[in-house]
């Protein structure tokens, strides 16, 4: 059984998650039943679920599977490990990743019902054909390169009829027909009758939704997969719009699907644009990635905990005798006239990060968590989607406070950083320029990019002025030199 929607909105941090599970033991104790999970996931028991719901459930089951608890160490019992799986996935729930049981069996039932009216008409279409000729099988488009990259479902597309129907609707609310950068084709149409239909969040993800689609549909296709240096291959995760001028671009795009499908009013989808580009406007681009990042949860991850929210208000107020604007048939034209509104969100997600890195207090790497990249800003493909970051990299937490410094050097030349991580090394020939979010190589996602005489990430060994730097094995200095820079700080990358 689930916590209540109450519940869940009370837990703040994974340890109250865990104490809600019953999981016993200090969080700052390895020897304790919760402390040395936490130790081993590398997490602290006052971090915000969402640290806890970023980490993929084949990450978390490795963890459980190598787990040891007590004194002497011995694996967990059945229960304690059905506890902490629990412990993920209920974070991924408080964060808006998954649903939790009842919504998704009620999401389960609404799209069968769905599934059998189409089944119904296409039955009564086949039965009304002339000459009892069969009739040609709807066309198909892959989810996945059109409105959500993580969707690989097949979508049909809308017959000529029902296309055409739409454009009269965009014609009679807007005077004219969608101009050509504005304008949605049938497979976007589709693809965004076919969300709604499912009862989903309308949310459109913007590394492959956008102006002149078919351009951008051949882009998609030729950007499958990549090939690791371990020789496997990955899928290419398409990254998000640079800028907000493109992401203008696409969002007007999706404006134009909601006028044909009548979906969400001109207005509402105006006033959610009008606030990016308010924050955009004040946090300037420095902070585009936190602005994407907190666009993509609101429309993604927050729409829906708005539409529970409005639901529930509908309720009570049916119940004594009241009305209210929220409409159970189309929901979201009142989920989306508040999302604006949500001070609490837009406070926790965007202003304070953007506020600590402005204020020098805390760096972007550390505020922008992976889950909405966005491409260089070097005009890469309609919507930004040729950025080449992977999903299949391995994601690297940042160390925790008080790390142990480590000096990895061969002939004076540093092999690794100081928290061991290995140095790219076309870097430092001047042959690899291409870093993610955290700084990772984007050929190689173990490899950072630092100098290997200095450790400077604003150029390679090939351009740095300084001599190589002789230490012992292990730390310290040696040789020529010795005690040359004591007392002077320096990063420590």
């Amino acid at each position: 059984m689930d916590p209540t929607q109450a519940e869940l909105d009370a837990f703040n941090t994974v340890a109250e998650i865990a104490t809600w599970l019953g999981i016993e033991g200090d969080t700052e104790d390895a020897s304790t039943d919760l402390g040395s999970l936490l130790r081993l996931i590398g997490l602290r028991g006052d971090h915000h679920p969402r640290a806890l719901a970023a980490i993929g459930t084949t990450d978390i089951e490795a963890v459980l599977a190598i787990w040891r608890v007590g004194e002497p160490a011995a694996a967990p019992t059945p229960a304690l490990r059905a506890q902490a799986g629990e412990l993920g996935r209920l974070a991924r729930v408080r964060c808006g990743r998954e649903p939790t049981f009842a919504e998704a069996e009620r999401r389960r039932k609404q799209l069968e019902e769905v599934t059998l009216l189409q089944a119904q008409a296409a039955a009564q279409s086949a039965g009304a054909a002339s000459g009892g000729s069969p009739k040609a099988s709807p066309r198909k488009v892959k989810a996945s390169q059109v409105i959500n990259q993580m969707d690989e479902a097949d979508l049909s597309i809308l017959d000529p009829a029902a296309l055409k129907r739409s454009y009269e609707i965009f014609t009679a609310k807007m005077g004219a027909l969608p101009s050509h950068d504005h304008e949605c084709t049938a497979e976007q149409v589709s693809a965004l009758h076919s969300l709604a239909s499912s009862g989903a969040p309308l949310y459109v993800d913007l590394a492959v939704w956008g102006p002149h689609h078919y351009r951008l549909l051949k882009k998609i296709k030729l950007s499958g997969m990549q090939i690791m240096p371990n020789g496997v291959l990955h899928n290419i995760e398409l990254a998000g719009p640079p800028n907000f001028e493109m992401w203008e671009k696409c969002m007007t795009v999706f404006k134009t699907g909601c006028i044909q499908l009548e979906l969400l009013s001109p207005a509402r989808v105006e006033a959610y644009m009008n606030v990016i580009k308010s924050y955009n406007s004040r946090y300037s681009h420095g902070c585009w990635h936190l602005v994407y990042q907190a666009d993509v949860r609101m429309r993604l991850e927050h729409a829906e905990r708005v539409r529970r929210r409005g639901e529930s208000e509908k309720a009570n107020a049916t119940a004594a005798g009241l009305h209210h604007d929220y409409v159970d048939k189309n929901p979201w034209e009142w989920v989306w006239s508040k999302m604006p509104e949500e001070s609490r969100f837009w406070r926790e997600e965007l202003e304070e990060p953007c506020m600590l890195v402005l204020a020098r207090t805390g760096s972007l790497q550390q505020m922008v968590q992976g889950d909405a990249p966005v491409a260089n800003d070097s005009g890469q493909g309609s919507t930004g989607g040729t950025n080449d970051s992977s999903r299949g990299k391995k994601k690297h937490p940042a160390s925790p406070s008080g790390f142990q410094k480590v000096h990895n050097v061969t002939e004076g030349i540093y092999t690794t950083n100081r928290r061991g991580l290995p140095l790219c090394q076309d870097f430092q020939r001047g042959m690899c320029d291409s870093i993610d979010a955290n700084r990772r190589c984007r050929k190689n996602g173990n490899d950072v990019h630092q100098c290997n005489k200095c450790l400077c990430p604003d150029h390679g060994g090939r351009d740095c002025g300084k001599a190589p730097r002789m230490f012992s094995e292990g730390k310290g200095k040696k040789g020529k030199g010795k005690g040359r820079g004591k007392g002077k700080s320096r990063p420590q990358y």
